[in-house]
């Protein structure tokens, strides 16, 4: 290596001065100290082993410079890291070496120009190798991005590397980056998010999966990196769910991570930010912005034990004390003054008993809501929660939504591994609760108390009976409602599918040549990307260009036909749109409608009553324009799909949602409008297998659903002419009417 030839030092420093600003050393020219150089280094923390000096000299600067370098750290024995000041620029390898051999001891110095920094500084792949090692009689070595130095900086978390044909492990601050290929400008900007505002922890490596606005990233992709990180590293990592993993489904990603990894994980309950020390911890909304900060700052996951048994309910990890006056009994469970106990959940706060109640684990399981805080209570403790909310500050009580929660859940878990994904920023999901549904729903005691509220154990009820589920496609209303629709006939109906069905390529073109034609490509494209280990079969290819074709209104009597029950082509190719859609990711929170109901369907709303739709139902995930009608329809879905991915490019919907022929809905609440205040309608998706008279999840979906509808949060696109009359329909009520 080619050293710079420095003459002897004289006595004269050549117009170098120094000075000590914090823990680190400025070096600078006599016109004096630079502000940012100041800034620099006074937001330096110390480093044990190692003197900290800034250089504010030009690069290109007499040698004199460095010899005067040389001298001002000459009588400290500590190894050089060096921090070049903005106007400085890059260091000049050769010089660093230079001084590493004049001072007898290794020089750290960042390979390029230092990011703009006030104390963490990161050194990201795109600007180079990292902190180059220059040490006397030695070659310079590439040694970590990161200062100061975390604990768990190995080479496996400082440099990308390909995990899988299209994921990538990148360095972060805080740790390591999983994604899959995408947009620049998606992952421009998931970087920059990540890398100011995620929380840098010395002793914790944060895991970031995913990325808002690529492809998900498939769990075998993590699984193949995980296999090389070493034991006490896995014990360090903590995952942070920044965009949407494969298969992850009806649940939380965690879980599905921890099924993958066939070991306990633990995951932040939303975005760390902040200081080191203390990090807060926020949800994240669907666009990326901050929701409210939350109670539950981790959460650990355990594996299920075999793939067919329920997920273990997820335990919270680290709490955040939800305010002073209350005694920690163990991590995130709280004694109140009055005895009552204040627990820590996923989606905020339970106030009850010292009696841990039958229905916990449905409590626990709740996912957050970005934009509020739940806090569960019994409606007779309603003065008790007051006083537990004073001990929360103003803005906190601004999010907070009180839930009652009365009665007991409980039932059979429903089947392991279904082909789903879903967001990982929710709002308010149901998830678990509503999930857990059985072929049967067997009809459960209610819970005793005491006069002091202590619960008491249940006694069998000698009336209760399991009941009969009805076929999925009967219309389920009250007698005294209105007049119920004929069922279709035995075989006519579009889902569920029949036994071996295929979508048949003859029957989707026929009469539609050009467009399937035209839409063939661009699907094969689409799934290609999504599964780019797999060759796409023709029958899948067949049923998502159904499904883009009918998104695109290219037959329009489909829906007629269905509710009709007449069979013929209508079901034919209603079958094959249903077959492509249910492949589509699902969607568990609310869709809603903005609509101008038909006069005659309101008797039909009368709270318990089940309507099945016979078509494809049309919602969108956000409410619409307020000017698109006089009332607003909002749905809790379990089984919907998200249809972004085959949506038409031209007179399209972005945020719709499909739910499949022959989903129930349960009406939970009906307003009319007047001209003072909207209309609302709130609905309940049934679960397929789910008895219509089970009424134990309808209070928490009627909480949730109010305060999506409450938020006022509306989209700003309205849907294209073409497609108006798809969301104009009460599901299953204006047939009847």
């Amino acid at each position: 290596m080619s050293l710079l030839k420095v003459p002897c030092l004289g006595r004269r420093k050549a117009g170098v001065a120094t000075r000590r600003v914090g823990e680190a050393l400025v070096v600078h020219g006599v016109g004096g100290m630079t502000a940012q150089a100041g800034r620099l280094a006074a937001g330096l923390p110390a480093e044990a082993g190692r003197t900290l000096v800034v250089v504010d000299f030009p690069a290109d600067a007499p040698p004199e410079h460095w010899k005067a370098l040389a001298t001002a750290v000459a009588a400290d024995r500590r190894a050089v890291r060096l921090f070049p000041a903005e106007e400085t620029g890059g260091l000049p390898l050769e010089a660093v070496q230079w001084l590493a051999e004049r001072i007898g001891r290794p020089v750290l110095c960042p390979d390029g120009a230092l990011p703009a920094s006030t104390g963490a500084v990161f050194l990201p792949p795109s600007g180079g190798r990292g902190w180059a090692v220059c040490a006397p009689e030695r070659e310079p070595e590439w040694r970590g991005r990161r200062f100061p130095v975390p604990e768990w900086e190995e080479p496996v978390n400082s440099d990308p590397v390909r995990v899988g044909e299209t994921v990538t492990a990148e360095p972060l601050p805080a740790g390591v980056w999983l994604r899959t290929d995408g947009r620049d400008d998606w992952l421009e900007a998931g970087r920059a998010k990540l890398t100011r505002w995620l929380s840098v922890s010395p002793r914790e490596f944060t895991v970031v999966l995913g990325a808002p606005g690529t492809p998900p990233l498939p769990p075998a992709d993590v699984a193949r990196w995980w296999a090389g990180v070493t034991p006490e590293m896995r014990a360090r990592t903590r995952f942070f769910c920044f965009g949407e993993l494969v298969g992850a489904g009806s649940g939380a990603p965690g879980q599905a991570l921890a099924d993958v990894l066939g070991e306990e994980v633990v995951c932040h309950g939303g975005l760390p930010a902040g200081r080191l020390d203390a990090p807060e911890v926020y949800a994240l909304r669907e666009d990326g912005s901050h929701g409210v900060r939350t109670f539950a700052e981790q959460l650990a996951f355990r594996p299920r034990r075999d793939p067919g048994a329920e997920a273990p309910v997820p335990r919270v990890r680290r709490a955040r004390c939800p305010g002073d006056g209350l005694t920690e009994l163990q991590p995130g469970v709280y004694r109140h003054e009055s005895l009552a106990v204040v627990e820590v959940v996923q989606a905020g706060l339970w106030v009850r008993t010292p009696e841990v109640s039958a229905h916990a684990d449905d409590v626990r399981a709740i996912p957050l809501d970005p934009a509020a805080l739940l806090v569960f209570h019994d409606p007779a403790d309603d003065d008790l929660v007051t006083r537990v909310l004073d001990l929360l500050p103003g803005k906190v009580r601004a999010a907070v939504r009180q839930v009652a929660v009365t009665s007991p859940v409980g039932s059979p878990p429903v089947p392991f591994g279904a082909d789903l994904t879903r967001p990982l920023t929710p709002l308010p999901r149901l998830s678990r609760l509503l999930q857990r549904q059985a072929a049967g729903s067997v009809a459960v005691a209610p819970e005793r108390r005491s006069s002091s509220g202590a619960r008491l154990d249940p006694v069998a009820d000698p009336v209760a009976v399991t009941t009969k589920i009805r076929h999925p496609a009967v219309v389920t209303v009250p007698a005294q409602a209105g007049t119920t629709p004929a069922e279709p006939a035995p075989g006519g109906h579009a889902w569920p599918l029949p036994e071996g069905f295929r979508a048949e390529r003859a029957v989707v073109r026929a009469g539609r040549e050009a467009a399937f034609d035209a839409l063939s490509e661009r699907v094969e494209a689409v799934m290609g990307r999504f599964s780019p280990d797999r060759p796409v079969s023709g029958t899948a290819l067949t049923a998502a260009v159904a499904t883009g074709l009918y998104l695109a209104s290219a037959d329009p009597d489909v829906d007629a036909g269905l509710r009709s029950g007449a069979g013929g082509p209508p079901l034919d190719f209603g079958r094959c749109v249903a077959a492509g859609l249910q492949k589509l990711p699902g969607h568990r929170k609310p869709a809603a409608i903005v609509l101008d109901p038909d006069p005659q369907a309101w008797p039909l709303l009368e709270p318990g009553t089940v309507l099945r739709e016979q078509g494809f139902c049309h919602a969108r995930t956000a409410l619409g324009p307020a000017g698109a009608g006089s009332t607003d329809l909002v749905v809790w879905s379990l089984t919907g799909r998200l249809t972004a991915s085959l949506e038409p490019e031209d007179g399209g919907v972005a945020d719709r949602v499909v739910f499949l022929p022959g989903t129930g809905f349960k009406v939970l609440e009906a307003v009319r409008p007047t001209q003072a205040e909207r209309g609302r309608i709130l609905l309940r998706e049934l679960a397929p297998a789910e008895a219509e008279t089970a009424t134990g999840r309808d209070d928490l979906v009627r909480a949730a659903l109010r305060t999506f509808t409450d938020r006022g949060t509306r989209a700003t696109v309205s849907v294209p002419a073409a497609q108006v009359s798809r969301f104009a329909r009460v599901p299953g009520a204006e047939e009847q009417a």
